[in-house]
């Protein structure tokens, strides 16, 4: 079971809120650390967060492609982005500082945390850290996915993958075929769903 205590999470806030975009090698150094403490301490999804930072799994490859890919196309935005690395940069402090905020919130007033964060919450953190950096929610790698599930069986399809999906720390030949098994719900929503917005959430 996952535990860290809220001290420990304070002093990882710190520890981001210290940070600049203009150091990105500080940046990835320092978020690497703190995603390295969490997962660690038994919290999975620090190491899907991790693999992004470090850009050393296929997960954390694919999430960074697909951010930089969408923003270029303009997917769901008036507007076409070339990220540059600050900007990028940025966008992982904040996402960083809104899962340790979450994780504080999860503890409630007690003095350590011993769960991880749901799909909701995971969501939360991802629409909180895109909008804060102008960028839309559909590039986001998992924002279609989730779409397709709350549409198809609702909140309790969205939190049993999601479980499934985090626990797989993001790497892993366990990784491998969940995100074998999501191309394939996707591609079946994409040709079979009778809602045009699934049909074309699934082809995005």
């Amino acid at each position: 079971m996952p535990s860290v205590s809220v001290t420990q999470l304070q002093q990882l806030q710190q520890k981001v809120a210290a940070l600049s975009p203009s150091d990105s090698s500080t940046v990835q150094s320092t978020l690497g650390e703190v995603y390295g403490t969490l997962q660690n301490a038994g919290f999975a999804y620090a190491g899907w967060a991790k693999g992004v930072v470090d850009q050393n799994t296929i997960a954390g490859i694919s999430a960074m492609q697909f951010l930089t890919g969408t923003a270029l196309a303009g997917l769901d935005s008036n507007t076409c982005k070339f990220l540059t690395q600050p900007q990028i940069d940025q966008l992982k402090i904040d996402l960083a500082d809104a899962y340790l905020r979450q994780l504080t919130r999860i503890a409630d007033g007690s003095s350590s945390v011993d769960r991880d964060i749901n799909g909701q919450e995971v969501l939360d953190i991802h629409q909180q850290g895109y909008q804060e950096n102008d960028l839309p929610i559909a590039s986001w790698t998992l924002d279609a996915v989730f779409k397709a599930l709350l549409q198809k069986g609702g909140q309790e399809a969205l939190e049993k993958y999601w479980a499934g999906l985090r626990d797989t720390e993001g790497d892993y030949f366990d990784a491998t075929l969940f995100n074998i098994a999501t191309w394939q719900f996707m591609k079946n929503q994409a040709e079979t769903s009778p809602d045009p917005e699934i049909r074309e959430l699934a082809t995005e």
